[in-house]
């Protein structure tokens, strides 16, 4: 059991580097101006209007994330440990899959725009996904695996 453990954490760390890598290069190929940047700094309603949506897809996802994240914890099933490995995987791709909607809107409006309010919004889904981040003693008690041991 505790070799399934370490191959579901090294691969949930793996995909939590791979989205954090993705994240960043995106705002490398940014910052070194190999798409058109600040296309739309002209357009004030539209820039409010995308920064206001942006805003609340952020507001609506982080709390949702959680939640989510709660909800599917509880309904793992704990008497198989490969089951519930396996779900607690998908639960990670999942959920890094709801944070990318604010992180990528995040940086659209960013370099279309030049808002803060973007970088911020991209900045918020990136500090969210470090709560999830695992950890053994966190599956361990998320999982409550000590009591199948």
């Amino acid at each position: 059991m505790r070799q399934q453990i370490k191959q579901t954490l090294s691969a949930v760390r793996r995909l939590y580097a791979a989205w954090w890598f993705l994240a960043l290069l995106v705002v490398v190929v940014g910052e070194l101006w190999v798409w058109p940047r600040s296309l739309c700094v002209g357009a004030a309603g539209a820039r409010y209007a995308c920064e206001t949506l942006c805003i609340m897809l952020t507001m609506a996802s982080v709390p949702l994330l959680f939640w989510y994240r709660k909800r599917q914890l509880q309904q793992i099933d704990r008497e198989h440990t490969d089951v519930a490995l396996r779900h607690y995987r998908a639960l990670s791709r999942r959920q890094l899959l709801l944070l990318s909607l604010p992180l990528v809107f995040g940086i659209v409006l960013y370099y279309l725009f030049h808002s803060n309010t973007g970088a911020l919004c991209a900045l918020i889904a990136l500090a969210a996904s470090l709560f999830c981040f695992p950890f053994r003693q966190k599956i361990y008690r998320e999982l409550r695996l000590d009591d199948v041991e």
